[in-house]
């Protein structure tokens, strides 16, 4: 919401401008809306929750083992590399 803006005279504005600011379109994409901002977000969030090398990650469950396991070998850019020259 921007109260700088009388929402009489422009809602979308009044509505949308602090979201606007806050979230500018990045230069690759030609849209971005709340769900583009949610997704970024999860996507930092898992990236970070995979990449975890902690105790407490040492004793997850087999699922997330596997899931770590999977996502270190493809950001192992060395060894995707040499398997892709193989």
């Amino acid at each position: 919401v921007d109260a700088n803006v009388d929402p009489c005279e422009d809602f979308y504005a009044y509505a949308c401008n602090g979201f606007l600011q806050k979230n500018p379109i990045p230069e690759d994409k030609s849209t971005w809306v709340s769900f583009n901002v949610l997704a970024e977000s999860n996507r930092r969030i898992l990236k970070s929750a995979l990449a975890e090398k902690t105790a407490a990650a040492a004793n997850a469950n087999v699922t997330v083992t596997l899931a770590k396991e999977v996502f270190a070998s493809c950001m192992d850019e060395d060894a995707v590399e040499s398997r892709a020259t193989a």
